[in-house]
């Protein structure tokens, strides 16, 4: 049930934690947690839409780009904390999150893929490490402010794969939406821009 006691990482109280953290910040991110909406779609693109709040970058031709939370109390703590000091123990708790959205896509976006953007100490490979219930793939490298994909890997077979880009906060979205073009120059399955927190 992954429950021990100690300190909660996120608010520093002393007790039981469930999943690395404590009753009360589990509490606080399952009702920031963004509910679903079945298979709701953007009426121009048709890209999919979990919650009101996905914003669809149609426009650019990107598609949807999805967030876990928005990023604000106890969500944006989580991330800031993970991202910016390290806590590792808070990866459980992200993947946690990030495998109770990719279980409610729609049947039509199957066999999610975990592709990491990589940022900074590369934060978001931990989290897909942690993600027992979906495979991964590290397709993507940072050199010099550009992403580039793994030559190794670029010949994999993902016929039936749906890839969701996961990246950790979604401020102006530069970071995730290059990799996300760079995946989808060379890729034609379905891919699926994903973010823990989006402001």
């Amino acid at each position: 049930m992954h429950t021990t006691y100690g300190i909660c990482p996120l608010c520093y109280r002393v007790g039981i934690l469930h999943r690395s953290i404590c009753k009360e910040c589990t509490e606080e991110l399952v009702q920031l947690q963004y509910a679903t909406i079945g298979d709701h779609q953007c009426p121009l693109c048709l890209s999919p839409q979990l919650h009101p709040d996905t914003v669809c970058l149609h426009e650019r031709h990107q598609g949807a780009v999805l967030s876990v939370f928005p990023h604000r109390k106890r969500a944006k703590q989580l991330i800031m904390r993970f991202e910016r000091d390290d806590v590792k123990p808070l990866r459980t708790i992200i993947a946690y999150h990030v495998e109770q959205v990719l279980t409610t896509l729609p049947e039509r976006y199957s066999n999610p893929l975990l592709i990491p953007v990589p940022y900074k100490d590369d934060p978001m490979k931990q989290v897909v490490h942690a993600c027992h219930q979906f495979p991964h793939l590290h397709l993507l490298h940072k050199k010099a402010g550009s992403y580039t994909l793994c030559q190794k890997h670029i010949t994999s077979d993902l016929t039936g794969y749906t890839l969701i880009a996961l990246a950790g906060s979604y401020k102006n979205g530069e970071h995730l939406n290059a990799a996300v073009t760079v995946l989808r120059s060379v890729i034609t399955a379905p891919i699926i821009a994903l973010c823990i927190t989006k402001d």
